[in-house]
């Protein structure tokens, strides 16, 4: 009979149990916290042995059922976002552009140092330096995620020091382009073709030497139809 699959767990919760996970029947010392009094009360964790360091508690098959459980929940609300960045990309590189999903990319100024992801980046698949155009696109597939995103203008500074234009992407319907920021365009999905709702600002940038690396070593996505 297996294990019945326990209420989602919160965040405090499920990263405990994760490390409870890790340490596999060696265990983890019980803190007497209220989180592994929680995980222990749930049947997630029980009592192994007492150690030098006192008890000993280890995962049991329950939660190993929950830690499984809480990964393909959290697999199907990225799905949307991330099928949406896929038929992106797909679709910009049918259209003569060179792009990079997920790709971690380093921004410097005179005081720091910023790592920037953008959902989709994209270059015209060129060798002309001035025809380059590099872009962010930044997928959102709720308005939640969107208004929460927005409301951090030192993201969008770092996507600025990357790209000559940024966009945001959403299925249609979700996002109207009056909301978007002033320097931001509006890239709205329709099956797998996308129509500019909003023109974005343009800038000049020149990209720095690391993030052509990071191109360089990171795969590009491919179009389906384009794999040799």
């Amino acid at each position: 009979m297996e294990p019945p699959i326990p209420a989602p767990l919160n965040s405090k919760q499920s990263g405990l149990l994760r490390r409870y996970w890790h340490a596999g029947r060696q265990g983890l010392s019980s803190t007497g916290g209220t989180q592994a009094l929680e995980l222990a009360a749930l049947g997630l964790i029980e009592q192994a042995r007492y150690g030098g360091s006192g008890l000993i508690m280890c995962i049991t098959q329950a939660g190993i059922v929950a830690l499984q459980a809480q990964v393909e929940a959290n697999r199907a609300r990225c799905a949307p976002h991330h099928d949406l960045g896929a038929t992106l990309a797909t679709w910009l590189s049918r259209n003569g552009r060179a792009c990079w999903t997920n790709i971690e990319l380093k921004v410097r100024n005179a005081e720091s140092l910023q790592l920037v992801r953008p959902d989709v980046f994209s270059i015209n698949a060129t060798l002309d330096p001035a025809r380059v155009d590099a872009a962010v696109h930044e997928v959102k597939v709720s308005r939640s995620d969107f208004l929460a995103d927005i409301a951090k203008p030192s993201k969008r500074a770092g996507y600025a020091a990357i790209s000559e234009k940024f966009y945001y992407v959403a299925p249609e319907g979700l996002l109207r382009p009056e909301e978007m920021p002033e320097e931001a365009g509006l890239l709205v999905a329709r099956g797998d073709d996308f129509v500019v709702a909003k023109r974005p600002k343009k800038r000049r940038v020149v990209l720095a030497p690391e993030v052509m690396l990071a191109m360089a070593l990171k795969p590009r996505h491919t179009a389906p139809d384009t794999l040799v």
